[in-house]
């Protein structure tokens, strides 16, 4: 299983990606040709999907970004920050 995870701004992708390898038992990487992030967690763990939507989610709470992109599979889930709404794309 590989969580994505986009993000419009790639500038502190690797703060992001640091807190998730903290806080996950999992292979993270970042692509910034992609602006993306990509979690790998041994096995299928619907506990790492949690995890993942939960770190991503309190990045953007502190203002980071605006929104993220997070993908599994073919589904695809946009985060945004506090106050703000997901504009269909």
């Amino acid at each position: 299983m590989e969580i994505s995870v986009a993000l419009l701004d790639v500038s502190d992708a690797q703060g992001l990606a640091q807190r998730l390898a903290g806080a996950l038992e999992a292979t993270v990487s970042v692509d910034i040709g992609r602006s993306e992030i990509r979690v790998r967690p041994p096995g299928e763990s619907h506990r790492a999907v949690i995890r993942v939507v939960d770190v991503v989610g309190g990045w953007l709470e502190q203002g980071h970004a605006e929104s993220a992109k997070l993908s599994l599979g073919e589904r695809s889930y946009t985060l945004v920050g506090r106050g703000r709404i997901a504009s269909p794309r």
